[in-house]
């Protein structure tokens, strides 16, 4: 590849981000199908005359790699240049996707991924078998590998298309040639011709025309993916729906739940009694009492257990839970607080008091939803009261301080506890207990692992848990409606906010939308018909579209910014279908999708030239 400032280069990348998919894409729902890319190929022969020379020229020029066949089809052809042109597509992606995490992989991006191994953790990071799972090879066999399946992919739905006699029209060939544009428009930016930029971009030798002969065979499987998608989605009945539903209930339905663990660990024990550090003869000498220590804990955790689960409404149980988490914490806290021992009241009924006191304040405001808490303390005259008790102001000024932590504590505690809209999870003791026929809402189940959780205590385990479950509302149809949307992403957020204005001038209907999201140039735009939280990955715009003040002809005031730095404009125009009718029929399109798809694999062979993969890439 020909040399890039590495500041121009980055620069380039990221102007470049549209066409990182190979063509704008406009779907009316998200299937969870890939969007492919495209292909072309043939063969050459060196001559024997100045061999050498010849084929340094023409490799460099991208002549010999155009003319050579990575994959093909009955119909269809991917060039050794086309691939190179889907090999850096899918590592430019990859980058973009896990750019937060790049520092924990093994991948150095500053040298050749033909000498790097997946997984080698001797510089120290090698994360990405966590995120990714394991592979053996090096990080190109990696990308090469991923890109071969997408390719793979990509002619089959080709030879489908063939098939069905699918071509493109003059919609979609001039849909590519914008996109051709946005590449030909950033290399004039950056001082560049179109083929050095594709072949800076995309491997030595790629030009613009290879890129182009790759978008369009990838817009040809995309037009037949949409097509069979559409096809598909046009069988699924309400009677399928109903009957599949009642098929499976329990992968259907959701539950409402509150819950608290609480956990003993032996060595945590074994740390209060003989401090850090502590030897194992130490721990042998007091293994008596440090077990006795763990039994008399196991069946405190046990009381603390057996009064949740006698809640008898969710209320009660949520307020006993509260209140155990704000005197857990109180503790904590009152252990770091840094007040002369003379200016802490000497009365322990005052202490107690305001212990008391402070927690109830505490678990007031939880119930009543605030998301801070007030100072408690009164100062009159320079005297200092908490709850009627005389104290110095540095000890007032501590546990009002003390009071906040406690309360953000329990805070964030609350958002965990309380499980809205649950589904079932296969092998786990509650969800199978909360989803058996019958059961209904306000009943309790508590669960024990570890020591103790069954006969006598031992350290055995090393560990004790005891988790306590108020099913808040048993397993139902989640009868939410889903929204009907249409959004724009951009990479500019000026060009983002100009498309509200537009549209806020103008008319308020989706059709106006559309026609903005084309005319102003919005990176991507697509309709989302039954949308649901979660669908799009970006958590500030489910919060706006799921607000309770967000209603039906609603749309972004200001754009909404995503992880990646795109941001998101969207018009919410209409409502969907019930959210549990969106996952059954999501279900059955699955199923019937990869039944065609693997249908598809039988019929149509693609044949991969790995000796060709191999002269792609670094």
């Amino acid at each position: 590849m020909n040399p890039m400032g590495k500041s121009n280069r980055v620069r380039a990348e990221r102007a470049s981000k549209s066409l990182s998919a190979p063509v704008k894409i406009k779907t009316k729902k998200k299937t969870g199908m890939p969007l492919w890319l495209k292909t072309l190929i043939a063969a050459v022969m060196a001559l024997v005359v100045l061999c050498v020379c010849v084929f340094g020229i023409l490799s460099a020029n991208g002549v010999i790699m155009r003319y050579r066949s990575a994959l093909k089809s009955d119909h269809f052809k991917v060039s050794g240049n086309m691939m190179s042109y889907y090999y850096y597509t899918q590592y430019q992606s990859f980058q973009s996707q896990y750019s937060s995490y790049m520092s924990y992989f093994s991948l150095d991006t500053s040298k050749s991924l033909k000498e790097q191994q997946f997984g080698d953790s001797t510089s120290g990071n090698a994360y990405e078998t966590s995120f990714l799972g394991e592979f053996d090879g090096t990080w190109h066999d990696y990308f090469m590998s991923k890109t071969t399946e997408q390719t793979e992919q990509i002619l089959i739905y080709c030879e489908e298309a063939y098939e069905r006699d699918i071509t493109l029209d003059d919609e979609d060939i001039a849909e590519i040639d914008e996109s051709l544009e946005t590449l030909k428009t950033t290399a004039a930016t950056y001082g560049y011709s179109p083929n050095a930029y594709t072949a800076n971009m995309y491997g030595a030798g790629v030009s613009v025309n290879d890129v182009k002969k790759a978008m369009k065979l990838s817009k040809l499987a995309e037009k037949c993916m949409l097509e069979l998608q559409d096809e598909i989605l046009e069988g699924i009945s309400d009677g399928d729906i109903q009957t599949k539903y009642n098929e499976n209930k329990s992968d259907f339905n959701i539950i409402d739940y509150s819950y608290y663990t609480i956990e003993v660990k032996y060595e945590d024990i074994a740390t209060e009694i003989l401090g850090s550090g502590y030897s194992e003869a130490e721990l042998k000498e007091s293994a008596d009492k440090v077990l006795e220590d763990y039994k008399h804990h196991i069946e405190e955790a046990k009381a603390v257990a057996e009064k949740m689960k006698a809640s008898k409404s969710v209320g009660e149980f949520n307020e006993y839970l509260y209140n155990y988490l704000a005197d857990k914490y109180y503790d904590e806290e009152i252990e770091k607080i840094s007040v002369a021992d003379d200016k802490i009241p000497e009365s322990d009924n005052d202490k107690e008091t305001i212990k008391s006191q402070l927690i109830k304040a505490v678990v007031s405001d939880i119930l009543a939803d605030l998301d801070k808490t007030a100072a408690d303390s009164v100062n009159k005259d320079g005297k200092y009261t908490l709850y009627s008790c005389e104290v110095s102001k540095e000890y007032a000024t501590a546990i009002d301080s003390l009071k906040t932590k406690v309360f953000d504590s329990v805070l964030a505690d609350k958002g965990t506890y309380l499980v809205e809209k649950a589904t079932f999870v296969e092998d786990d003791v509650f969800s199978e207990w909360a989803f058996e026929d019958g059961r209904k809402s306000g009943e309790t189940k508590m669960i024990l692992e570890g020591d103790g959780a069954e006969g006598e205590v031992s350290d055995d385990e090393g560990f004790f848990t005891i988790s306590v479950y108020f099913l808040t509302e048993a397993q139902r149809c989640d009868e939410t409606l889903t929204k009907n949307i249409i959004y724009m992403v951009f990479t500019d957020k000026e060009l983002a906010e100009d498309a509200i204005a537009k549209f806020e001038a103008g008319e308020i209907s989706a059709e106006a939308f559309e026609e903005i999201a084309h005319d102003i140039g919005a990176d991507a735009h697509n309709e989302y018909d039954d949308y649901t939280k979660g669908a799009l990955g970006v958590d500030a715009f489910d919060k706006w579209l799921f607000a309770d003040d967000t209603t039906k002809g609603d749309y972004t005031k200001t754009p909404i910014a995503a992880d990646d730095s795109s941001y998101v404009v969207a018009y919410y125009h209409d409502d969907g279908k019930p959210a549990w009718k969106v996952t059954v029929e999501e279900t059955i399109f699955g199923e019937r999708f990869e039944e065609k798809y693997n249908s598809m694999t039988e019929a149509y062979t693609v044949t991969v030239k790995d000796n060709v993969l191999k002269k792609i890439g670094d």
